[in-house]
């Protein structure tokens, strides 16, 4: 992971809106691609308005970016998981390596 990784806390979420706008934003994405999704469009499906996306994201790139931030954590988190189980909680060398600790 880059040292420019941002983990966002459960607690901030809860409450805000945040995570009802990134779980619409993911279901969107994928559904209409980058180009055909829009901020208003998410802000419809979490339930929440444009500019609550606009004060959590910034912009749709920013709301696009931790998206893909979020999915990409949950893979390593996955990955790290199955890792250990195979590995050890050490895991091998050739994992370390690659990877680095997990």
């Amino acid at each position: 992971m880059s040292p420019h990784h941002v983990t966002v806390s459960k607690r901030h979420l809860a409450g805000s809106g945040r995570a009802e706008i990134l779980s619409a934003a993911t279901r969107e994405f994928a559904d209409r691609g980058y180009s055909g999704a829009t901020t208003a469009g998410i802000a419809r499906l979490a339930g929440v308005t444009q500019p609550l996306v606009h004060h959590h994201f910034g912009s749709k790139q920013g709301l696009w970016n931790a998206v893909l931030e979020a999915l990409f954590q949950e893979f390593y988190d996955v990955l790290g998981q199955a890792m250990r189980e195979v590995e050890g909680p050490t895991g091998s060398p050739a994992c370390r390596a690659c990877c680095g600790p997990m």
